[in-house]
């Protein structure tokens, strides 16, 4: 069940942000499902959203900096998704423009981050 509701949030959350989207080739790419600390991408860019999902038992907490490889530099966003909601997250209808890359900082859980390079 709890799989069932990760993969109809995600599809839900993919279909709005294409849909968000104008018609262009550059539309935001996703990172894949990131369960650890992790650098996203390097470089400059836009944050377009993130989608987390608790372990069912503990709170998750991300932080997104502007930093392409640690948990430093200034935060892009900060979010903490309690335990029994299984997901959260946003997807900014105006991007936020980061300079050195994305650098994901999680606690408990997992997170899916969309950017454009």
């Amino acid at each position: 069940m709890k799989n069932l509701l990760l993969v109809l949030v995600l599809f839900l959350s993919i279909v709005t942000v294409a849909q968000a989207q104008p018609s262009r080739s550059d539309a935001a790419t996703s990172s894949g499902l990131l369960s650890a600390d992790a650098s996203v991408i390097t470089g400059f860019g836009q944050l377009e959203g993130a989608v987390c999902q608790t372990d069912g038992t503990n709170n998750t907490t991300v932080v997104l900096y502007d930093h392409a490889s640690g948990a430093t530099g200034t935060e892009l966003y900060k979010m903490t998704v309690p335990y029994y909601n299984y997901f959260g997250g946003a997807i900014f209808t105006t991007p936020i423009r980061f300079k050195l890359g994305i650098y994901m900082d999680i606690t408990n859980g997992s997170c899916i981050i969309y950017y454009r390079k």
